[in-house]
């Protein structure tokens, strides 16, 4: 049986969902299965950089036990994203941590520069 644009677009939309749960849960295993299945779609999508840079970091993940065992231990482990205290399913990668914290002091005139 064919399948349609809507059954892909839905099919696409499970696979970005379950990299953020992967990222939100800390999981390395399903990190590294979601972004295996979703590089297929970049190159059809035709996202030049998405595909070569997204295909050195999933090489880099999948090496890791072998290049750096410590690191692929503390990512098994749960290390790969920061979890806010006390909440559940609340873990951001560390780039996203600090565009937050980095608005936190300058919205509301936090942090203001002077010349």
């Amino acid at each position: 049986m064919k399948r349609g644009p809507r059954a892909d677009c839905i099919s696409l939309e499970l696979m970005v969902l379950q990299f953020v749960r992967s990222i939100r849960e800390r999981n390395f295993t399903i990190y590294v299965q979601s972004l295996l299945q979703i590089v297929p779609w970049l190159f059809a999508l035709d996202h030049t950089n998405y595909c070569r840079w997204l295909s050195v970091h999933i090489s880099d993940m999948v090496n890791l036990p072998n290049n750096n065992p410590e690191i692929y231990r503390q990512f098994k482990k749960g290390n790969l994203a920061i979890q806010k205290p006390k909440n559940v399913f609340t873990a951001l990668v560390i780039d996203q941590c600090y565009e937050q914290v980095n608005e936190l002091i300058q919205g509301d005139g936090g942090a203001v520069w002077f010349d």
